[in-house]
């Protein structure tokens, strides 16, 4: 159907960006770059066309024209959502000081807002300076525990989320590499296997989330002693 819609009016921004996000997670990365600028071109003046380019080069090793969309992000842009924006492709590109300083500034400028400051914690964990992301939100949540590696604590919280959300593959994985970290292999490999992801692995595209879990399984296989099962 998005495919269809983008045939129908080729000059439809949140066709050709919707189209462009399915066909990225599905299918790979081809043709994605070029769907994602016919929308900025179509949609210039708004900031989720350049955030979608962005993010989509620097994931994908294209980082002069990331960077060259984050300046124009800068020229054009002055408001909360826009740094948000900026900070998130920078984040991708490697530069997390200037993430930090971004996010700072869409905190100052929308201090009600606690998403900016949870995402300001974890960027303070990203550089290993834990104790200004306890100042920030001193009850840590399974993201910033696991980025802490404080694997018991993150399980502990893990295993109860996955009663209420037992569909949510991401919470999965890394509860999976946790286990492993601590050396619980069979329960590593028992919430990947039964979660369905490995068969998504042999029968569709393979995205971030599907590998990490597939070496989580593999790495608990290996450190269990069955060496032929991760073969």
């Amino acid at each position: 159907p998005l495919a269809r819609a983008v045939e129908l009016n080729p000059n439809l921004p949140d066709a050709l960006h919707d189209y462009a996000h399915w066909r990225w997670y599905n299918l790979g990365p081809d043709g994605v770059g070029d769907l994602y600028r016919r929308a900025l071109d179509l949609d210039p003046l708004n900031v989720v066309r350049y955030a979608a380019l962005g993010s989509f080069l620097a994931l994908n090793d294209e980082y002069d024209e990331a960077r060259d969309v984050v300046r124009r992000m800068q020229s054009l842009f002055d408001s909360p959502t826009a740094y948000r924006a900026i900070a998130d492709v920078l984040d991708q590109l490697g530069d997390v000081d200037r993430s930090i300083a971004w996010t700072i500034k869409a905190r100052d400028a929308e201090p009600g807002n606690p998403l900016h400051v949870e995402k300001l914690a974890e960027y303070y964990v990203d550089i290993g300076d834990y104790e200004t992301a306890r100042g920030l939100v001193p009850d840590l949540g399974v993201g910033l525990l696991f980025k802490m590696r404080r694997y018991d604590e993150m399980i502990d919280e893990a295993e109860f989320l996955m009663i209420e959300y037992p569909e949510d593959v991401e919470l999965r994985v890394y509860l999976s590499i946790a286990y492993g970290a601590v050396g619980r292999f069979d329960d590593a490999i028992r919430i990947i296997s039964e979660s369905g992801l490995l068969d998504s692995l042999a029968n569709a595209w393979r995205g971030p989330r599907e590998w990490e879990g597939y070496w989580s399984v593999m790495n608990a296989a290996l450190g269990s002693g069955e060496t032929e099962r991760a073969r």
